[in-house]
């Protein structure tokens, strides 16, 4: 998406990293294709499944932006094969603090929040009893609610039906941040199969 955004729209994009070497191989990689853009990509160390690291990104971006705003926060952090704490940290929480983090960087006028979600959320719901199908389609759905469903039933999941719930949570998010910021354009996409 950095590359796209860099290399076909002139656009300047802060690319996060978890890894500054990877973030900056990342870079590198980049502008070895496309040289002329090398004022167009600055790395932002963050780790979406920390608060502080999310923080301190918030803030370089801050400081670096100045009196500009941003016109979109990718949230495309989402991991699989881990511990049940580090999923739920990175693809529901992490969107979330981000969002949190970011929002006032926003432009008003134009700005928006994609969310990278995958086709195994509404998979997941589509597999739910009958009585819990409500929850999943609500889209009066607050952070509240969707942070207690987390506490109840993250425990009751395991595997790729974790990340299915993980999945379907980061899609309600979504809804609950349409609501509470309607100003932002607020979307989840699906990239398909990677």
């Amino acid at each position: 998406l950095c590359k796209q955004l860099v290399s076909e729209d002139n656009c300047f994009c802060y690319m996060g990293s978890r890894s500054v070497e990877k973030g900056n191989a990342a870079i590198a990689d980049i502008l070895k294709q496309f040289p002329q853009h090398k004022d167009n990509i600055r790395l932002v160390q963050c780790d979406t499944s920390a608060p502080a690291s999310i923080a301190e990104a918030a803030r370089q971006v801050k400081e670096h932006l100045g009196d500009k705003k941003l016109h979109a926060i990718v949230n495309n952090a989402g991991v699989m094969r881990v511990d049940a704490d580090t999923l739920i940290k990175t693809n529901i929480y992490g969107p979330k603090w981000m969002t949190d983090a970011f929002i006032d960087m926003i432009d008003s006028s134009s700005g928006r929040i994609v969310n990278v979600s995958s086709g195994i959320g509404p998979s997941y719901v589509g597999k739910r009893p009958k009585e819990d199908a409500a929850f999943w389609i609500n889209t009066e759905v607050t952070w509240d609610q969707i942070e207690a469903r987390i506490k109840s039933d993250a425990k009751k999941e395991e595997g790729f039906g974790l990340y299915g719930f993980s999945k379907a949570c980061l899609n309600l998010l979504t809804l609950a941040t349409v609501k509470t910021h309607p100003h932002i354009l607020s979307s989840c996409v699906s990239p398909g199969y990677v």
